[in-house]
């Protein structure tokens, strides 16, 4: 489910930024999809992904961005 999916990326993305890497800070941005009953084809799925990567870093980076695609017909929607 989306509310799962979404803790698991934080938990994630929290971990790695929180890590005491030897010289230097790392952060990570996340673009996830999670589909529900939807017909769209792996390509379609990976190409929105890569779209809410890109939300990540333009807003703010060291965050995760999820969408949720339910049907080819519709939209994505934003889950947060």
């Amino acid at each position: 489910n989306p509310e799962h999916a979404q803790l698991r990326a934080e938990k994630l993305r929290s971990a790695i930024a929180g890590f005491p890497f030897e010289h230097r800070r790392c952060s990570v941005s996340i673009g996830m999809v999670v589909a529900m009953k939807s017909s769209s084809s792996p390509d379609a799925m990976i190409k929105e992904a890569d779209k809410a990567l890109y939300t990540s870093k333009k807003t703010g980076k060291n965050k995760v961005t999820t969408v949720i695609v339910v049907d080819d017909n519709i939209n994505p929607i934003p889950f947060s």
